[in-house]
């Protein structure tokens, strides 16, 4: 009778020792992350989640070794040499400047970006549907939507006729400056470009934006506007004029409209190539995604600042409206 009662609590003391030994021993995968713009906790808090679901937990199965570029891509080069140099599984990246970078730095490594407008056009893959190489992920088919987003801001404000345009020179800008004044002349819209390259550019631009006194003001999908949208969104709402950005985040911070990808299903979609390729998939096998569905937002308020009476279609069109 003793023996039988002793067994199963030998035998569940064994099992549990086996198992606390089992989470002990379990294996850590280090991944890296490069951004270029400032560390954004929502981006990263989605990427984690996305992560979760699928078994991987930083501090217990995962490691994720970040670097940020603060919005000056010229630092990509070094960040990406020293993720390199950890020697993590996989890299995520976002857009070009952190993709051209950790590519340099690691030809053989898997990266995973999430950002890139089209990655076919700029060498990153052979095809959407079968990258090769080292490098798959996410496009937020920038030059597919730029005419789109100029289409929406005329169709809210038809007396729109100059537009100045923000850029920050940078990989892959050249094809987003040549679309973007391709789709405004096809509209009837002038254009003017104007560049920032750092944070102490944009007080300085947006001075010479007053100067030149546009209908509107069209910002380009970039790490440093990401970073400084709020300072951004206040000289631009300080001109009195419309704009339109790529991202919602502007339009959180002030912003009159934004059309783009919504950052927090893309991020949470990137820990499914995680997933995969820390499982043993090639990066060059697995399809590159292109966003589903694309989000329009629009700032009410600002709009009533800005003296606009936002159109019925547009209200109906919108998928948020922000107060």
């Amino acid at each position: 009778m003793v023996k039988l009662r002793r067994r199963p609590l030998v035998l569940a003391a064994f099992a549990l020792a086996a198992g606390r030994e089992s989470v002990a021993q379990e294996r850590v995968a280090r991944i890296g992350l490069l951004r270029a713009p400032p560390q954004q906790p929502r981006d990263l808090a989605s990427l984690t989640a996305g992560l979760a679901e699928l078994g991987h937990i930083v501090g217990r199965n995962l490691e994720i070794v970040a670097r940020y570029g603060d919005g000056d891509v010229r630092r990509m080069p070094a960040l990406a040499r020293e993720i390199a140099a950890l020697s993590p599984a996989l890299v995520v990246v976002d857009g070009e400047p952190s993709a051209l970078a950790m590519s340099e730095a690691a030809p053989k490594l898997p990266i995973i970006f999430t950002l890139v407008g089209d990655p076919v056009a700029q060498g990153y893959a052979k095809s959407l549907s079968h990258p090769g190489g080292n490098m798959t992920g996410l496009t937020n088919i920038a030059l597919e939507i730029t005419g789109k987003r100029l289409s929406l801001l005329l169709e809210a404000v038809p007396t729109i006729r100059r537009i100045a345009i923000l850029i920050q020179p940078r990989p892959g800008v050249p094809l987003l400056r040549d679309e973007i004044i391709a789709a405004a002349a096809q509209l009837g819209l002038a254009a003017t470009i104007f560049e920032a390259s750092a944070p102490s550019d944009i007080d300085p631009v947006f001075d010479r934006i007053a100067a030149a006194a546009p209908d509107a003001i069209v910002t380009i999908n970039a790490p440093l506007f990401y970073g400084e949208r709020q300072r951004i969104v206040a000289r631009a709402n300080a001109l009195a004029r419309p704009q339109i950005y790529p991202e919602r985040e502007f339009v959180e911070a002030g912003g009159f409209m934004s059309y783009g990808v919504d950052f927090d299903v893309l991020w949470r979609r990137a820990a499914s190539y995680v997933d995969r390729i820390l499982k043993g998939a090639k990066p060059g096998d697995l399809p590159i995604e292109q966003p589903v569905k694309l989000l329009f937002s629009v700032n009410s308020t600002t709009a009533h600042k800005l003296g606009i009476e936002l159109p019925p279609a547009i209200l109906l069109r919108a998928d948020e409206i922000i107060e």
